[in-house]
């Protein structure tokens, strides 16, 4: 199950396990456009469910559905965002923290619990979450909302890792620098140019770069991993 599949990262992981000849359920909240290319392209194997993070109950039932029709997921990957929209930290309002961290935050918050409860105690459960950079070093100014869900998210996981452990499941995090998708289109273009020219590797990461490790991640090849946080930024910051 890839959760925010319609995104530029959610789509290409989503497509990187079809490819891979997995069966995959995607699900989006509005924007269905890449959802439904992946459903034309590989539609004896994709499966999309509209999900809306913020609605408690409509995550459990969405989530019963997917487990009623396809049976126990071997991956969960969280690729959720809200739109990141930047702005001093005096102009922001706490309905914009409270957008981000909903969605993030409550959002694996849910379906963690309904995927430990409803998951056999056999069968192996992987979470590959998607953080950001951004939670390493020095944040770039006007993200503080965007920034402190992230923030808040990677605490998460990690304090999943250590307590789903003991229900066969292991949790592991994805750190892009910033990807060249469609949630930069309110960040200056200026900006952007200047972030790829900082790079060591001078360019954006694309969705590509962040799917490969997320296949990985789900590999068996990646079993003995748990907590681990895997920086995909072309070496701009290095931990």
């Amino acid at each position: 199950m890839v959760v925010g599949g319609s995104g530029g990262i959610g789509s290409e992981i989503a497509r990187s396990f079809l490819l891979a000849g997995n069966r995959v359920c995607v699900t989006y909240y509005q924007n269905k456009q890449k959802t439904e290319e992946l459903l034309s392209q590989f539609n004896d194997s994709c499966f999309a469910y509209q999900m809306n993070l913020r609605d408690e109950q409509q995550v459990g039932e969405i989530f019963k559905q997917a487990i009623e029709e396809h049976g126990s997921f071997d991956t969960i990957v969280f690729a959720p965002t809200g739109a990141v929209r930047p702005g001093q930290l005096t102009q922001k309002k706490w309905e914009d923290f409270d957008e981000h961290l909903t969605v993030q935050v409550k959002g694996l918050f849910l379906l963690a619990q309904h995927a430990i409860l409803k998951k056999k105690q056999t069968s192996k459960l992987k979470f590959v979450v998607v953080v950001t950079e951004c939670c390493i070093g020095t944040p770039p100014s006007s993200l503080s909302d965007y920034i402190t869900a992230k923030y808040a998210l990677l605490g998460l996981a990690k304090s999943l890792a250590v307590e789903a452990v003991k229900y066969n499941c292991t949790v592991n995090m994805i750190s892009p620098g910033m990807v060249d998708t469609n949630l930069l289109k309110n960040l200056p273009p200026k900006l952007l140019e200047m972030v790829a020219l900082k790079n060591p590797l001078k360019r954006l990461a694309t969705p590509q770069d962040v799917a490969s490790v997320a296949l990985f991640l789900a590999s068996d090849e990646a079993g003995y991993l748990n907590g681990v946080n895997i920086v995909v930024n072309g070496g701009n910051v290095m931990v």
